[in-house]
């Protein structure tokens, strides 16, 4: 009896040890994973925060930039049209003693448009710079209608520029919502069908499955490269400013689509100044005036038979590009 007691016990005593391990080896394990939970959770958090100090250092440190161009105490109001834009003896450096831009001389009517050409880093996208006033030249003027741009306001003067870059941006968002894009809600839609005409983009947008409504995917991924031009044209156009400023509009068109988005330009800114930004040989053809830049200076300034009659830097540079 005293044996079978003291076996009866052992086992209760090693049952009870392996129960009272279990429950110990469990608990410990549920403290194991909560705290590597919470581990991962500071990490995370840690993480996060350091991420958040960056971003707000960059965006406190945008904040606080002052603008290198400023307001005039007294602006003058702008021209309530524009009838000659004029380049006088402008220079402009980025770096102190390199002249990106050097003595340049142009004068150019309402009503005209203009072919800005030149090889890479010639300073043609400068030129436009300092038309939106982005940058003030190092030296010189640039004048509308015989007023220092110096003395306007940014605002006024952006606000009467429109400008289609050479990379497309675009939204995933309906056609119409692309070439409305920025404009006021009470536009009427017929205005931006009108743009649309203008640009050579209407009668592809109604073969789409919806019309104007219909969604062109990020950055336009749904367009070809040269519908995706078209539209940002349209949405240029349809801010019907007095000023057009177009880089590459019509790299990836067609020669047929090319020529009428030119006639269609030249009939809709008859009251207007256009700008083009090109390299391609037909488009700078269709220009009434063609600046073509060397080392930041204007080399020949005219109309294409012109330039060509002189045989000089334009005529090279067209004989180069047609080769």
């Amino acid at each position: 009896m005293d044996e079978k007691a003291t076996h009866l016990g052992g086992a209760i005593a090693v049952v009870g040890y392996a129960a009272w391990n279990l429950g110990a080896y469990k608990a410990a394990s549920a403290q194991a994973e909560e705290s590597a939970s919470s581990i991962w959770e500071l990490a995370f958090t840690l993480s996060y925060v350091q991420d958040l100090v960056v971003g707000l250092k960059r965006a406190f440190f945008l904040l606080e930039l002052e603008p290198e161009v400023a307001d005039p105490e007294k602006p003058q109001q702008f021209p309530t049209e524009i009838k000659c834009i004029r380049f006088e003896q402008v220079r402009f450096a980025y770096d102190e003693g390199k002249n990106i831009l050097d003595g340049i001389n142009m004068s150019v009517r309402s009503g005209t448009i203009t072919a800005i050409v030149g090889a890479t880093g010639s300073g043609k996208s400068t030129l436009m710079s300092l038309l939106l006033r982005l940058y003030d030249p190092s030296d010189g003027q640039v004048l509308f209608n015989g007023c220092d741009l110096r003395d306007m306001k940014r605002c006024d003067i952006r606000s009467n520029v429109a400008i289609a870059l050479q990379q497309n941006i675009l939204f995933n968002k309906s056609v119409s919502d692309n070439i409305c894009y920025g404009q006021n809600e009470k536009i009427q839609s017929a205005a931006a069908i009108a743009a649309a005409k203008i640009a050579c983009a209407h009668d592809f947008i109604l073969e789409m499955p919806a019309g104007y409504e219909t969604e062109i995917g990020e950055r336009g991924g749904k367009l070809s490269t040269g519908q995706r031009q078209r539209i940002s044209m349209a949405r240029a156009i349809l801010r019907d400013t007095p000023i057009l400023i177009l880089d590459e509009p019509t790299a990836s068109l067609d020669a047929e689509t090319e020529l009428r988005v030119m006639q269609n330009l030249a009939k809709w800114g008859r009251n207007r100044v256009i700008f083009i930004v090109t390299h391609r040989l037909s488009t700078i053809g269709s220009a009434d005036k063609i600046a073509f830049l060397e080392d930041g200076k204007i080399k020949e300034f005219g109309e294409h038979s012109e330039l060509m009659a002189k045989a000089g830097a334009y005529k090279n540079f067209v004989d180069f590009e047609s080769s």
